[in-house]
């Protein structure tokens, strides 16, 4: 969906724009200027129609390719049989491009591409790409519960000095009971799972991750790939491990209320 806005009735659109056509009524008075606006993910429709003297000025001044700004109400046109803006007001604008104006860059370490689903729509490629051109040095993806955008954050990169930090986002179950014995397969399913992070040091780690996000694809998926924490004890060797987000194991045992000791214990496990 192109960028929009409502306020009382109508619309406020601001994007590219593309196929801008103008032709004459059959009386010769009236102009029809018909264009579209996108912002490169969706688009609207925009349609003039009036006595010429009042449109001979905005025919002058848009064109395939400027950027505007457009207000007015959404109605069903007849003739294109289709929804178009009607506009009441448009007005050329600036295009302004982020930037990343700090000294020293950051490196981002939790990240979703549209792998995860419902939590991300933006490309590995146009994220690696963005991150190239903000001069960051490297980037982790971490999508949730797999690793499929890896080859293209892979091949955008290629040839670069630019990092790319291969990781996941995984769904971590305390498989420990509190007697230190494990839990038998059916309740890790049933069980409640938190967000964690793992990040890849090397090959070894990297073949590691591969293994985890296969089991828990494979062995313990309910609903979820879930990931029993003994399991990635066994394969850590290469892996860093971080507490995540406000969904991790950590974060919500300190909004739990736990002890101070408990939080520790808890800490423990990670690297960060």
């Amino acid at each position: 969906m192109c960028d929009v806005a409502f306020d009382d009735g109508e619309v406020i659109v601001w994007g590219d724009v593309f196929k801008y056509e103008t032709r004459d009524t059959k009386d010769g008075k009236r102009l029809i200027i018909d264009f579209n606006i996108t912002d490169n993910t969706g688009s609207f429709a925009c349609k003039f129609f009036d006595v010429k003297e009042q449109l001979e000025y905005l025919d002058q001044k848009i064109k395939d390719g400027v950027t505007v700004i457009v207000r007015g109400p959404l109605i069903y046109d007849d003739y294109k049989k289709d929804h178009v803006i009607k506009p009441v007001s448009v007005a050329l604008i600036d295009k302004v491009e982020e930037v990343d104006e700090a000294e020293e860059k950051r490196v981002e370490l939790h990240l979703h591409t549209n792998m995860s689903a419902m939590d991300a729509m933006s490309s590995a490629k146009s994220i690696v790409k963005r991150a190239m051109k903000w001069g960051h040095k490297a980037v982790a993806i971490t999508d949730h519960g797999c690793v499929q955008a890896f080859p293209e954050a892979c091949n955008t990169a290629r040839g670069s000095d630019f990092k790319i930090i291969y990781g996941c986002e995984c769904y971590l179950v305390n498989d420990y009971n509190s007697d230190g014995s494990k839990k038998t397969d059916e309740e890790i399913k049933a069980d409640k799972s938190y967000h964690c992070i793992l990040l890849v040091k090397n090959k070894v780690g990297l073949k590691n991750l591969y293994k985890l996000i296969s089991d828990s694809n494979i062995k313990y998926f309910h609903k979820r790939p879930r990931m029993p924490k003994s399991l990635i004890e066994e394969r850590r060797e290469g892996l860093i491990i971080g507490s995540a987000c406000e969904a991790g194991e950590l974060y919500r045992a300190i909004l739990a209320g736990e002890s101070k000791e408990k939080l520790l214990e808890i800490a423990s496990f990670y690297d960060y």
